[in-house]
């Protein structure tokens, strides 16, 4: 089951940060992440019927959508790594962001190979979870 803790954390975002840092203006951004939380609640209050199952299942949806943010993260750090600065720390910053974005890419390739193998990924989960014997 899940906790509770992670069930708030899944929903306390809704627009990407990435997104957001473009609204400058004091309350745009604030403004923005309440409309998020609005919606949200809309959402989760909503009778069930509104809202069909996934035909994969929830689980399956749920990490299509994460690898889908993945992707999208890694073409911000990407972005912000050709970023044009004449800083030393502003280079550190490029260099953190190209390193970054390549194990982003790697995390959402591990998801997506996963899913396109779900029995051997069953199979290499459920071996991993036997105890494994002890020498006397």
């Amino acid at each position: 089951m899940t906790s509770k803790r992670v069930t708030n954390m899944r929903w306390s975002g809704g627009f990407r940060e990435t997104f957001l840092v473009v609204f400058t203006r004091k309350a745009d951004a604030a403004a923005l992440r309440r409309l998020s939380r609005l919606l949200t609640e809309l959402y989760r209050c909503a009778a069930p019927r509104w809202w069909p199952p996934h035909k994969q299942g929830e689980d399956a949806a749920l990490l299509r959508a994460v690898v889908a943010d993945l992707r999208h993260l890694r073409y911000v750090l990407e972005w912000s790594a050709g970023g044009t600065t004449y800083s030393e720390l502003g280079r550190a910053y490029n260099w953190l962001a190209r390193d970054c974005g390549g194990e982003v890419e790697k995390i959402a390739a591990a998801i997506e190979a996963a899913m396109a193998d779900p029995r051997g990924t069953m199979e290499r989960h459920r071996t991993s979870l036997m105890p494994r014997e002890v020498a006397p």
